[in-house]
């Protein structure tokens, strides 16, 4: 299952509607709804066969607005990433042209980091040195204020 930065996965595409992606993908295993001081709201949906997890927020008219993939079967720019150590993620992602990688935040007390590439809207997070899930956003305007939806 190839991430497609910016864009989705398979035939999920950034921007489709929840029912959308039932059409093509079926009920998930769980959907969890979080709701957030500011008045805003998520629903995950989570299909544990496939290993990812789906995310509509309500402040993205509750579109798919991020997946984070937990398998690795997942690949990126055609390399399995899920499941190798840091230290593979750090050297792999620059000969990838993951240039622009960093470390976004360090969770010492859980032995976790997160590392982010916003070029390519990436996030890598990092458990006990083997990377647990990498997960996708869609492109922004210049202003990073809107979500430029996939075609």
């Amino acid at each position: 299952m190839e991430i497609k930065p910016h864009v989705g996965f398979k035939d999920i595409k950034f921007g489709l509607s929840k029912s959308q992606i039932i059409d093509v993908l079926g009920e998930p295993d769980s959907e969890d709804t979080s709701n957030f001081e500011d008045g805003s709201s998520d629903i995950a949906m989570v299909y544990n066969e496939l290993g990812v997890t789906l995310v509509f927020s309500s402040e993205d008219d509750f579109k798919l607005s991020s997946v984070t993939f937990y398998t690795s079967d997942a690949t990126l720019m055609g390399e399995p990433f899920i499941g190798k150590s840091e230290e593979f993620l750090l050297e792999t992602a620059k000969e990838k042209g993951i240039d622009d990688l960093f470390l976004d935040d360090d969770f010492e007390e859980l032995e976790a980091k997160d590392y982010a590439s916003e070029k390519l809207g990436l996030a890598f997070w990092v458990q006990q040195g083997v990377l647990d899930s990498i997960t996708i956003f869609p492109e922004y305007d210049a202003q990073g204020e809107e979500i430029i939806w996939p075609s």
